[in-house]
């Protein structure tokens, strides 16, 4: 039986803001026109995997001889191809599926990203703790990034003009408007918590409360 309410999908503000944003999006888009109609977003996903594997092997194999770091140069132009032209091609095709997309995408990031971390923390030339540590800052950025969708419905693609996720986030989330535009300004997600719990947020937690249950009685009709 179909659920008697379904929650709206809502296009996300992707902010991709890095030095290299421009001249990656010009390339993605040439690449997507020219891409075969046999090729699909799923199968650029499963490609990108199989570069962060080719990463992971040749930091691995680096400890019986430098040259396997050309293996792991070679798996970040795999990875980065199917990571970044998985949700392009989507949206160029027209073909996104946001909730799908979302998941997937993300979990394949985070698998992927430990892969990188793993790897080369496992090679002769950085320590595993290092590693570790920088492991954990990226999944800090990334549940700040989720929550941010969530709560301001933006997805922020990079800090400090620096990339911390692929140009592809999201390959089922729809891309509104200019893909070069900047984001609209608005308060950091830190900057409404610390008001929040310093009594300056504009309601109470049960005012929020109330006010989200009548918001899904009356959206679903009740």
């Amino acid at each position: 039986m179909e659920p008697a309410f379904k929650p709206k999908i809502t296009p996300i503000d992707r902010i991709q803001e890095n030095l290299v944003a421009r001249v990656e999006r010009r390339a993605l888009n040439w690449l997507c026109a020219r891409m075969p109609r046999r090729v699909s977003p799923d199968m650029l996903t499963a490609f990108g995997m199989f570069g962060a594997l080719l990463v992971f092997t040749g930091y691995l194999g680096s400890n019986l001889d430098p040259n396997w770091l050309w293996l792991s140069i070679g798996g970040y132009v795999v990875h980065w191809l199917g990571d970044s032209l998985d949700g392009s091609l989507a949206r160029f095709r027209k073909i996104e599926r946001p909730r799908y997309g979302y998941f997937l995408d993300h979990s394949c990031d985070g698998f992927a990203t430990t892969l990188l971390v793993v790897g080369i923390g496992l090679s002769p030339f950085v320590l595993l703790e290092v590693s570790l540590v920088a492991l954990a800052g990226y999944l800090l950025m990334s549940i700040h990034a989720f929550l941010s969708v969530r709560v301001l419905g933006e997805l922020r693609l990079s800090y400090l003009n620096a990339g911390a996720y692929g140009d592809a986030a999201d390959p089922g989330c729809p891309d509104p408007g200019n893909v070069h535009r900047r984001a609209r300004s608005s308060r950091s997600l830190a900057t409404q918590s610390v008001r929040y719990f310093c009594g300056r947020g504009r309601h109470t937690a049960g005012d929020a409360v109330r006010n989200a249950d009548n918001s899904g009685r009356a959206a679903a009709g009740r």
